[in-house]
Order: structure tokens, then sequence, then C-alpha cells
């Protein structure tokens, strides 16, 4: 049975979008506004190994949810998040013995 059947995985995302996001952070970028929070903090490292996910699932975060696309880039750009984050081909590699990759 696959897990992350994108059907599932997109519910999921659009959760936080609508309800998340959409609903407590105003018009600020974190989930709380302004400010960022534990929350934010929490969620990110997820987010920060899409790239695995849509390497060998082939599932990008859709573009129709702008504000979660607006959250992950405000984490991104944070100097406190950057001095520790990963690259995408970290995260690829240590997930390639979990995962193979979809035919294009």
């Amino acid at each position: 049975m696959y897990l992350l059947a994108p059907t599932y995985l997109y519910k999921h995302l659009e959760f936080i979008e609508k309800e998340g996001l959409g609903k407590l952070s105003s018009e600020g970028p974190y989930w709380f506004g302004e400010s960022i929070s534990l929350v934010d903090f929490t969620f990110y490292p997820w987010f920060e190994r899409w790239p695995a996910l849509k390497h060998y699932r082939g599932f990008a975060i859709p573009t129709e949810f702008t504000r979660l696309h607006q959250w992950k880039k405000a984490l991104k750009q944070r100097d406190s998040v950057q001095a520790i984050a990963n690259s995408k081909e970290f995260y690829v590699e240590r997930y390639a013995r979990f995962a193979t990759p979809v035919a294009a």
C-alpha cells in the first residue's frame, strides 16, 4: 500500500494552507503572523526534506498553496535556518535506500 498517495497528501497540505496558515497567520508569513513560533520551527524540517519526496515520488507542493509557499520561503531565508540547513542533495541521498525514483 502506498501511504503517501497524492490525494491523501494533497488534502493534508490543503488543511495546513486553509486551516493553519490561512486562519492563524493573518497577513504575516508565519503560523501566528509576523512573529516566528515553535510551530514554525517544528513543521519546517519536514518541508526541508520535500526535495526527496519530489525526487522519488514526483510530488511538488501545489502552486495554489500560496500561503504554504510564502511560509516555507520566509523560514528558508532566516539566518538561523540557513545556518543548519541541509542541501537538497543531502536528503535525496539519505532517502535513496527507502525509495526508488519515479519513472519519468
